[in-house]
């Protein structure tokens, strides 16, 4: 999960893992709604460009999850 504050502009996620398939989400944390990003598709480096812009001007938690697993995991590390 990674915090995004209103007005922020262009965000890469750096470094996932090359053999984990992650299915991105937008999460209001106004209104407990999620809007489906799909796939992140990360490049040769491992990085990933968020999709621009956030549909609304706010506050946002993105969520990326496992796709494999069929469940919401929390690294703790």
């Amino acid at each position: 999960m990674i915090f995004l504050p209103s007005g922020m502009g262009a965000l890469s996620v750096k470094g996932l893992e090359s053999d984990v398939r992650y299915r991105a989400f937008l999460y209001n944390p106004v209104d407990g709604t999620e809007i489906d990003l799909g796939p992140a598709k990360k490049d040769d480096s491992g990085d990933w460009p968020l999709p621009q812009p956030t549909p609304i001007f706010q506050d946002w938690v993105l969520v990326l999850e496992n796709m494999l697993s069929g469940k919401r995991q929390v690294d703790n590390e």
